[in-house]
């Protein structure tokens, strides 16, 4: 877990990229479809946008419908989540959420 500190009074290590942090991907324009009904995966729109297109997933296979992990921008450890369109186009339910009903008043 290179994205950690070891400790609260550390700050998150940095890292080095291979790729310019002002560089310019025209390909991002067309990563997603024309059609709002087809769906795309979310883990290649992030592979382009991250430092060197690396992306560690947590929980890969508790969600499918949910992209979450850790990567860097510019050597900076960011965390990411997202929709993914690619499974049940992206939508969270019940089953996602988990006890979702416990965030809810009793009525």
């Amino acid at each position: 877990m290179s994205f950690m500190p070891l400790n609260n009074l550390e700050l998150p290590p940095l890292g080095r990229a291979a790729d310019d942090p002002d560089r310019e991907d025209p390909d991002l324009d067309h990563d997603r479809p024309d059609d709002p009904q087809k769906p795309y995966d979310m883990r290649e729109v992030i592979s382009r946008i991250v430092d060197d297109g690396e992306f560690s997933r947590v929980h890969e296979h508790f969600a499918k419908n949910i992209v979450c992990g850790f990567s860097r921008l510019d050597g900076h450890p960011v965390g990411v989540v997202g929709n993914q369109p690619a499974f049940l186009a992206g939508v969270l339910g019940h089953r996602v959420l988990g006890e979702g009903r416990a965030l809810r008043p009793h009525v």
